[in-house]
């Protein structure tokens, strides 16, 4: 299970969004939608926090890896998981 948790950080409205859980084949698309969803909204103003994300196989770290690039892309901010 995946838990988001996105919030309005500082005065010039950067978006904060830690996304914690166990990403795996079962959710990786749910996760793809989630962070694109939130990118359109917040554009570069984003710091996204997986550190929490515990990433179990290539479904996963295929949806990561493709979210990073995209983000670094567009100058984002993008703290890996912590088993990366």
């Amino acid at each position: 299970m995946l838990n988001f948790n996105v919030r309005m950080d500082d005065p010039i409205g950067t978006t904060r969004v830690q996304v914690a859980g166990m990403l795996d084949v079962h959710n990786a698309t749910e996760f793809s939608h989630m962070v694109h969803q939130v990118s359109e909204a917040a554009g570069t103003r984003a710091c996204y926090d997986f550190t929490e994300l515990d990433v179990v196989d290539s479904a996963g770290w295929a949806a990561v890896r493709t979210f990073v690039r995209d983000a670094q892309e567009y100058g984002g901010d993008v703290r890996p998981p912590a088993n990366a």
